[in-house]
Formats: C-alpha cells, structure tokens, sequence
C-alpha cells in the first residue's frame, strides 16, 4: 500500500510539473507570435518605405549615382532577409504548436 501510494505521488508530482511546464510552453508561444506580428508589421512599414523611396527616385530627373544604387540594394537585401526571418520565425511557431499539441495527448 505505501509502495502504490509513493507511485500515486510521484504521478501527482509529475502530473502538476507537466502542466506547469505546459502553461509555461504555451505563455512562450504566445509571446513569440507577438514579437512575429510586430516583425510582420515592421515588415509593412519598410515595404512601404521603399515603395515611397521608388516613387520618388521615379519622379526624379535620372542621376545614376551608384552610392544611391548601392544603399537601395543594401535596403533590398535587408528587408528580404527580415521576411526571411519572419517566415521561419512562423514555421518555428506552428512547428511547436504541433509538439504542444502532440505533447497533450
């Protein structure tokens, strides 16, 4: 009886750690998809920077000054790496999702 009673608390103990560790999983969860969503929004700001960028150098008189060329390009690779980083940051998310899920079971 004192040996299934010690079993029985050590499952309780067990018990209430996963589910601590599960809240705790899912409050990180939450937390990483908002730092995606400000990322994604971040995202949409700079687009639309450098559509106005465009728009202005269009109306421009031409000057090809390749320092200008170069800080665009620089610009460029900058925001697809950010939307890089968002798209793994999205796959990392639903990857865990799918292990909290699986873990639940």
């Amino acid at each position: 009886s004192d040996v299934w009673a010690g079993a029985i608390s050590r499952l309780q103990t067990q018990v209430s750690y996963n589910t601590s560790m599960l809240e705790s999983h899912r409050r990180q969860v939450a937390d990483v998809e908002q730092a995606v969503g400000r990322l994604q929004g971040e995202m949409v700001n700079i687009v639309q920077v450098l559509t106005e960028l465009r728009a202005e150098l269009r109306a421009r008189p031409q000057r090809h000054d390749s320092g200008d060329l170069d800080v665009l390009a620089t610009q460029i690779s900058n925001v697809t790496n950010k939307a890089n980083e968002v798209d793994g940051l999205r796959m990392q998310i639903e990857l865990f999702k799918n292990r909290l899920k699986r873990f639940e079971e």
